[in-house]
């Protein structure tokens, strides 16, 4: 039989059409509990022009700052004739929203009082929380949010859908904008709030998120059944504190980035224009850090902010003497451990199996190498002993639970290193005072902030005769050259993956101030026994480092 050139062509057309919606599908990564809620009759529309169901099952909340936050709903009911428009406005503020909205709620103090009074008077299926400033396109575009409403129908198991938002820049560049997909996983554990761009899966036109826009487009059914609320004591970080709320009660949030809310140029610098957190200090992150026991923040960027830095060591590193102590005045409280228990209701982090604080790992690097140094330019013989010295054996640092202060053992008298620190290191250091503890120890301790003390005895250990450098934390400390013999004495079985309390470690996001997992520390490569030693049974031959 002999074909045809077109029937060739026809033939070869489909199967690479064939390969190509095989392809295509193959990229969409469902998960059992979303894709049983898909309608099968779900197709991909390409222009949606029905109004009348975008304004029967949609309210509009806003919150209204000024009356040029809110002028975009002016645009939003030309677009919608029939939709109902419910704002609520900033307290002692004046604005007349009689030309954009149907219902006013009141004034309100904060953000979080008025979203929730919002919320709780909608009556429709559905609502549209459209942040300030935030301006919405056309109905008849891909970018129109009616492609939300059209995303919560075919997909029912999802409980908020957002969007992109479009930064708007001068149009004489011939550049629109910049374009942000908020999409992002949360972390949270370690002391630490973390955000990074990941979607879990995709669904249709949809990226699974766990943060997703400020302004979302809701089910009222499911907010309300999951008891979802805004915190009225954060402002700043209000979207930040909900989606992780949000996590928590396993609350479905998804992107849909073709949707566009779009903020205009002269408003481009407004926070509304930044759908992510920012490491960046704001006075917000204290009461965020108190009620999520978060003292670090990492942004999209990989920076890092330690919140309690700023406090406690930023002034002394770089050594300036005209830097405020205090740049915030509820900083001391989230530092302060003795105050900061009463809001975490936490036991001590060394006695609870927890991480020590990043706090106390900075101050203890910074008091060790301050005074490490100093010693040296004494000419007296020192020894890093104790846990310090214990750590640079499991993780070449400091432990993960490290309770807070270095042990040292000096070889000289008590008097003499008592005299010369109250006389020398203090009028170098201003930030520390030196403390007689007892007839066999000195303290070295910092005057603000908690940690990063360091306890000096007198020969309590071995004497001093030989030592070796050992690197804790990028710091060559000296340890005694029977450092091991020490080990067997002081810590039996040291090198067991145990803590003091012979608790096994382990590390889950189930808990914010979790165990140690040493599989990641250092990429897998702190404390892992394997690692730092050759193996005398019958194994695989292992690579030291």
């Amino acid at each position: 039989m002999r074909w045809s050139p077109s029937f060739i062509t026809t033939n070869i057309i489909l199967v690479l059409v064939g390969i190509g919606i095989g392809r295509w599908t193959a990229c969409f990564n469902y998960s059992p509990e979303i894709t049983s809620d898909i309608k099968k009759s779900a197709t991909l529309p390409t222009v949606v022009e029905d109004r009348e169901l975008f304004a029967s099952k949609v309210t509009v909340l806003s919150f209204c700052i000024d009356t040029e936050s809110c002028s975009n709903l002016t645009q939003l009911h030309l677009h919608y004739p029939d939709i109902k428009v419910t704002v609520a406005t900033k307290k002692d503020s004046v604005i007349d929203v009689s030309a954009f909205a149907d219902e006013h709620v009141g004034q309100f103090k904060n953000k979080g009082d008025a979203l929730n009074a919002l919320i709780g008077s909608v009556k429709t299926e559905y609502f549209l929380h459209l942040d300030a400033y935030h301006q919405v396109d056309h109905p008849n575009t891909d970018q129109s949010t009616f492609w939300l409403l059209e995303a919560m129908e075919q997909t029912t198991s999802v409980d908020i859908v957002g969007g992109s938002v479009l930064s708007e820049q001068s149009l004489t560049t011939g550049v629109s904008g910049t374009l942000e997909i908020p999409c992002y996983r949360i972390h949270h554990y370690n002391y630490t709030y973390s955000e990074i761009y990941e979607y879990r899966e995709s669904i249709r036109d949809m990226m699974v998120c766990e943060r997703t826009s400020s302004s979302f487009l809701a089910s009222t059914v499911a907010w309300k059944t999951k008891t979802l609320k805004f915190d009225a004591k954060l402002d700043a970080l209000l979207f930040e504190d909900f989606f992780l709320r949000a996590k928590q009660k396993n609350v479905v949030v998804a992107t849909r980035p073709e949707v566009y809310f779009i903020v205009t140029s002269p408003h481009s610098n407004r926070p509304s224009a930044v759908q992510h957190v920012a490491a960046k200090m704001i006075e917000d992150l204290i009461p965020f850090g108190l009620k999520h026991q978060v003292m670090t923040i990492r942004d999209i960027e990989g920076v890092t902010l330690q919140v309690c830095e700023r406090y406690s060591t930023m002034r002394t590193i770089f050594q300036d003497p005209n830097a405020p102590t205090q740049l915030f005045p509820h900083e001391k409280l989230l530092c302060d451990y003795d105050v900061t228990t009463k809001h975490w209701k936490m036991k001590h982090w060394a006695y609870g199996g927890m991480f020590a604080v990043p706090t106390i790992q900075i101050a203890l690097k910074r008091s060790l190498a301050l005074s490490g140094d100093y010693f040296d330019s004494k000419g007296w013989p020192w020894t890093l002993v104790g846990g310090g010295a214990l750590g640079f054996l499991k993780t070449r640092g400091f432990l993960p639970w490290e309770a807070g202060d270095i042990d040292i053992n000096m070889n000289i008298t008590k008097k003499l290193c008592l005299d010369t620190l109250r006389t020398e290191f203090v009028a170098r250091y201003p930030d520390y005072m030196i403390t007689d503890h007892s007839k066999k120890e000195i303290i070295i301790k910092t005057k603000h902030g908690f940690g990063g003390w360091v306890t000096i005895f007198f020969n309590k250990y071995i004497p001093i005769v030989r030592t070796v450098r050992v690197n804790l934390d990028g710091y060559l400390v000296p340890c005694s050259y029977t450092v091991f013999h020490e080990f067997r004495k002081y810590y039996p079985g040291y090198l067991k993956h145990k803590m003091y309390n012979k608790r096994s470690l382990s590390c889950s996001e189930k808990s914010n101030a979790c165990l140690p997992d040493f599989s990641k520390l250092y990429n897998g490569r702190g404390g892992v026994w394997s690692d730092f030693f050759y193996s005398f049974v019958k194994t695989p031959k292992l690579t030291p480092l």
